[in-house]
């Protein structure tokens, strides 16, 4: 019995410790991870180097990005060292 739990329990450490050593893009220097909602669905956004330069420029212009998603993907392009608009 003591076996079986500790069994199950390692398994989930196990399990964690897979997750968390591949996470998902990260915003960084110069990249941008960014997830939009719309109300017919949405999107995962990874830019680096000069794509994410244009998407943050275009933020709150005609043609870009405008609204609430805008504002999620303003601040993962401050946080990249990104000029906004």
């Amino acid at each position: 019995m003591i076996r079986g739990v500790l069994g199950v329990l390692a398994v989930g450490v196990v399990a964690l410790v897979i997750s968390f050593a591949v996470a998902g893009k990260k915003t960084s220097h110069g990249c941008i991870s960014v997830a939009l909602a719309y109300s017919t669905g949405g999107s995962q956004i990874y830019r680096c180097g000069a794509g994410a330069r244009a998407l943050c420029s275009g933020v709150g212009r005609a043609g870009g990005i405008t609204g609430t998603p805008a504002q999620a993907l303003a601040t993962e392009c401050r946080k990249a060292g990104i000029a906004v608009g």
